[in-house]
């Protein structure tokens, strides 16, 4: 199977299975992204945001096919301190700091009587701090 990412100017990270240190993306140029469940080498993981759409895309490489996830961020999201969260990268060069948001939902937790608690549901990649 062959999944596309929409044209764009993403920031973010490519990690291919045969590379030491994941490929930083730029946002300098537009570009798009194909991905084939059977090209070899594969990207194990990546990040792309793209700011000007308010896009981020989390792919992943498992069990022979790849699991790409998009996420549409609002402005309210996106200026919210509460749930910016940043990540110190390894082996990413020339970048401080990786910017995500943290999401949560309500879970019945038994033990909490089954009362609803908050519980961390995902992170979203929105850039990074160079």
């Amino acid at each position: 199977m062959t999944m596309t990412i929409d044209k764009g100017n993403y920031e973010g990270w490519l990690w291919r299975s045969d590379a030491i240190k994941p490929e930083v993306i730029s946002p300098d140029k537009e570009r798009d992204f194909t991905f084939d469940d059977n090209e070899n080498p594969f990207v194990v993981e990546g990040q792309l945001w793209d700011a000007a759409t308010k896009t981020s895309y989390a792919i992943k490489y498992v069990d022979g096919k790849y699991i790409i996830t998009k996420h549409l961020v609002t402005d309210e999201e996106l200026n919210n301190k509460e749930n910016k969260k940043y990540f110190i990268p390894h082996r990413l060069d020339g970048i401080k700091s990786i910017k995500m948001l943290q999401y949560w939902k309500e879970e019945e937790d038994p033990e909490c009587e089954n009362f609803k608690v908050l519980v961390p549901w995902k992170l979203v990649f929105v850039g990074f701090q160079k």
